[in-house]
């Protein structure tokens, strides 16, 4: 599970409490590495259409996708508490941006040209923005194949603004448990929305990665390698190993009692 979707998810991120209720699942182990740093290893657990990954960033703290209800949350276990952000949040958020930006204009409009100017140097970077129109990432297959997780992959580079942010050694969906296909694409469906609806500085670490490209790769990122504006690897995150495993229904709920905190923005 790439870093940066880590980063995004809690700089966002509730939920219907229910019956523990154990069900067939499947445990995909990770290892999170950023250079210089010792690996981090987390589990990431997937449901039907949910996905749990525990240790996010080698904290307390827990991230989960509900695909079922499209909802994605972030859980921090030292402060008992949970953010949660849904599609009907980012229609909203993006909504409002729009709004706030029309009304600024329609009140700048309406200034003499000298008060007009000094409104705007004044009020420069303190409004949201709108968002732009993304910059597309650019997918480049290289045809390098190797190894990774005891399966064949592709390897795929992808530019955003020309320049490599990322690396993916892509295994095809026919070697993989088709449960994990069925979660990961949701995740990356919803991910690529919220890259297209945020204002761009809640989304850049995700965008400027070419994240939301993972959903049009054909299969699973076995190794991903992100890259630093020099072109080194930044860090690094690998699948190690994909079992069946019982899933608890109620790890896709924050734990009773937790409180609910408001998005930061």
């Amino acid at each position: 599970m790439p870093r940066c979707l880590h980063a995004l998810v809690f700089t966002l991120l509730g939920v219907w409490t229910v019956d523990a209720l154990a069900a067939a699942g499947v445990a995909v182990t990770v290892e999170v590495q950023e250079t210089g740093a010792e690996a981090i290893p987390q589990r990431v657990l997937m449901l039907g259409k949910d996905i749990k990954l525990s240790g996010a960033g080698g904290e307390a703290k827990d991230m989960v996708f509900k695909g079922s209800t499209d909802e994605m949350l972030a859980i921090d276990h030292e402060r008992g508490e949970y953010m949660l952000i849904d599609r009907a949040t980012v229609e909203q958020l993006a909504g409002g941006v729009a709004a706030i930006s029309q009304q600024m204009d329609a009140v700048l409009r309406n200034l003499p040209p000298e008060q007009r100017e000094m409104m705007e140097k004044m009020m420069k970077g303190k409004l949201p923005q709108a968002t732009p129109a993304p910059t597309a990432p650019e997918i480049r297959a290289t045809g390098e194949t190797a190894t990774h997780g005891g399966l064949k992959t592709r390897r795929f580079d992808v530019f955003v603004d020309g320049r490599k942010r990322s690396e993916f050694w892509v295994a095809n969906w026919n070697d993989i448990d088709p449960r994990v296909r069925t979660a990961f694409e949701h995740m990356a469906s919803f991910m690529k929305g919220l890259v297209d609806k945020l204002p761009a500085k809640m989304s850049d670490n995700v965008r400027t990665g070419g994240f939301e490209a993972i959903g049009d790769l054909n299969g699973l990122p076995m190794l991903t390698r992100e890259f630093d504006a020099s072109g080194k690897v930044a860090g690094e995150s690998r699948v190690t190993g994909i079992t069946d495993a019982d899933v608890d229904v109620a790890i896709f709920n924050p734990p009773a009692g937790y409180t609910r905190r408001s998005l930061p923005f």
